[in-house]
């Protein structure tokens, strides 16, 4: 999922908190900072204590905005970690007067380039929106791409409009804050059968990332529970775990089966199901039209 924390200069975040969002995101870290009338950003951290310690002399002086990665798009290296420059999506380091860019969530569509994220290729498709930023043109682009952006220039730090406060920063999700959760999920009295996991995750190098992407992991565990263990259930669902071969295709059938399949009585078994806006590939009237009546539930 990845999660951005905007950090202003009145604000403080400790090193417990950097931790846990590494440990949920753990597949690289970069920063922007605004620095001297520029910004300065750095990216391709693959070592929290490396990222902690290049990021702890800004915190409470300096706006300072942090993205951690953990991969539904590419390779996990250091280059396709964030932040991004706007008009050299490739460097990974340095002073700038161009807005410098971060995203959490998922472009579905969006044709990626040789070397390239979704990310770095969206912002290589739209780089006079990137160039004329404001927040209204943000919220555009947060509609049009249903993901979460951040954005730091020279003057301003622009965010779209889901993000949370709390303690003076700013987050484009809190999944790390309750990653005790995440981690007791056995310790509940719910044991899956590792029998039934590995028959419905065929992969064994899907099922090695699943594991390592906690917050999936865990929506994932909830809905076999529930939905895969009982009898009878197929019925309700309308994609079917067994294909899915990325973790992108993961996210899409267990939203899509929540979003569609349950019954009134149990329509959902997971409270953290429908915080997630992975809906935008859908153009259907009736789908967007259910989606209206689906999102007033909550």
């Amino acid at each position: 999922m990845c999660v951005i924390i905007y950090v202003p200069e009145n604000a403080t975040i400790d090193r417990n908190e950097v931790l846990d969002a590494w440990r949920t995101n753990p597949d690289g870290a970069g920063f922007s900072v605004q620095r001297d009338g520029r910004v300065y950003f750095q990216r391709g951290f693959m070592n929290v204590e490396d990222f902690w310690n290049a990021i702890e002399r800004y915190i409470g002086k300096a706006n300072l905005m942090l993205h951690f990665r953990i991969s539904t798009s590419n390779a996990v290296n250091k280059v396709q970690t964030h932040p991004y420059k706007k008009g050299n999506v490739t460097i990974t380091r340095g002073f700038t007067d161009r807005p410098v860019i971060c995203m959490n969530g998922v472009i579905y569509g969006q044709k990626e380039y040789a070397g390239c994220n979704d990310t770095m290729s969206y912002i290589c498709d739209h780089t006079e929106a990137f160039a004329n930023i404001n927040q209204d043109i943000i919220n555009i682009i947060q509609e049009a791409t249903g993901a979460k952006w951040a954005v730091m220039t020279p003057d301003d730090v622009f965010l779209s409009s889901e993000f949370q406060e709390m303690n003076g920063r700013w987050y484009s999700n809190k999944n790390h804050l309750w990653l005790s959760y995440v981690y007791s999920y056995n310790k509940g009295g719910k044991k899956l059968n590792r029998k039934t996991f590995n028959n419905m995750i065929k992969g064994k190098k899907l099922r090695k990332a699943l594991k390592r992407d906690k917050i999936l992991y865990n929506d994932l565990l909830d809905f076999i529970d529930v939905w895969c263990n009982g009898e009878d259930t197929c019925e309700f669902c309308t994609k079917c775990l067994k294909n899915a071969k990325t973790l992108r295709d993961v996210r899409i059938t267990l939203d899509e089966n929540y979003y569609f399949g349950a019954d009134e009585e149990n329509e959902y078994c997971c409270d953290i199901v429908g915080d997630y806006n992975y809906y935008n590939e859908y153009n259907d009237n009736d789908i967007d039209n259910y989606f209206v009546d689906y999102e007033s539930m909550w």
